[in-house]
């Protein structure tokens, strides 16, 4: 597994994996993702700005996350750490779906710590859709630490803010 910066010719194999992503979350009752968001507008910007990453195989995209310092403005009732003064923000952690429970996600999370690391960043942010356990469940597990909610249109449920420190080895 390989995990590079996207490019405009990835665009296509990015968008398969979200409509996949998409459909099968639906499937599953949980409505985090729609025909609103994410967009292929949404997406080709963020191949522009250079912080979409995805992790392929050959010509296949199995997950993207994107990686910037974009707080959302839904995140503002969040309580963060006060001592994190350069944080990560993870944004759009999509796996497709014939890929889940292999490691994919894991994968990318574990890009981003390192991304955080070599670009001195003090802690990671991000946001996951509550309706979707299995998501939160795995958070959770990576000892998050829980920070609030935000609403986003479009969507019933609250998404959940989640920080984690990034700890550097000496």
């Amino acid at each position: 597994m390989k995990i590079v910066k996207a490019q405009h010719k990835d665009l296509q194999a990015v968008m398969e994996t979200v409509g996949a992503c998409v459909v099968h979350l639906q499937e599953q009752g949980i409505y985090q993702w729609n025909e609103m968001y994410p967009t292929e507008k949404v997406l080709a910007e963020d191949i522009r700005e250079g912080t979409l990453y995805i992790l392929h195989v050959g010509e296949a995209c199995r997950g993207m996350v994107v990686l910037n310092q974009v707080h959302d403005k839904e995140w503002k009732n969040a309580k963060w750490s006060e001592d994190c003064e350069n944080p990560l923000c993870v944004h759009r952690l999509i796996v497709h779906p014939k890929w889940q429970n292999q490691g994919v996600g894991r994968a990318l999370m574990e890009f981003a710590y390192t991304h955080a690391i070599y670009n001195n960043h003090d802690c990671i942010r991000f946001d996951a859709y509550s309706g979707n356990p299995r998501l939160v469940v795995t958070y959770q597990r990576m000892g998050c630490r829980k920070t609030g909610e935000a609403m986003f249109p479009y969507r019933e449920l609250p998404f959940w803010c989640y920080e984690i420190k990034v700890e550097r080895k000496n």
